[in-house]
């Protein structure tokens, strides 16, 4: 398996998508288009939205991440089901034992939801979006399923009618955190 230095690091789009284990229309892609960014707007336009967001989420740097599905859970959310997201936030902007402690499963965060699995994604990740100062480690590859799993969820609670724009959405916004 390969690092999230080595992903990071020029790894060509045909070895990307080996690694991800995406789908044939996405290895097919990989092939015409030479740059990430390139690649992840085609998979978007040919409607490969979970391939494009399985890349996103393994290839935008550590610290940008959470942000990044915060970003796209809570556009997606109707505002009644937010309440789960404002615990994880807290505990990502100052990770301390109180705050912690309140996004552990309870009433209020106890649905499989988008909410959920990325409050367990910044439970895992140390409750820290900086590079330095994790108290609760997991591996990246747990993190990022998490990560992955919050992002498409959120997408899928939206209405139908919406979906392929909040697909696209979150896809355009996890290009621009790209350090590509």
């Amino acid at each position: 398996m390969q690092t999230q230095t080595e992903i990071n690091n020029g790894m060509i789009n045909s070895q990307l998508v080996q690694v991800f284990a995406v789908s044939q229309q996405a290895q097919k892609l990989a092939e015409e288009y030479e740059t990430r960014k390139s690649l992840l707007k085609a998979l978007s336009d040919n409607q490969c939205f979970g391939d494009a967001i399985l890349i996103l989420t393994n290839t935008i740097p550590h610290q940008k991440r959470l942000q990044w599905a915060f970003q796209c859970v809570r556009r997606n959310l109707e505002a009644k089901n937010q309440i789960p997201l404002d615990p994880a936030e807290k505990w990502l902007n100052e990770p301390n034992e109180e705050n912690r402690a309140n996004i552990l499963p309870s009433a209020t965060i106890g649905q499989p939801t988008a909410a959920m699995w990325l409050a367990m994604a910044t439970f895992w990740s140390g409750g820290c979006i900086s590079e330095t100062g994790t108290t609760e480690s997991a591996p990246d590859d747990l993190i990022n399923d998490t990560i992955y799993s919050s992002v498409m969820l959120s997408v899928r609670e939206v209405k139908q009618n919406r979906q392929q724009h909040a697909y696209c959405e979150a896809i355009n916004q996890g290009i621009e955190l790209l350090d590509v």
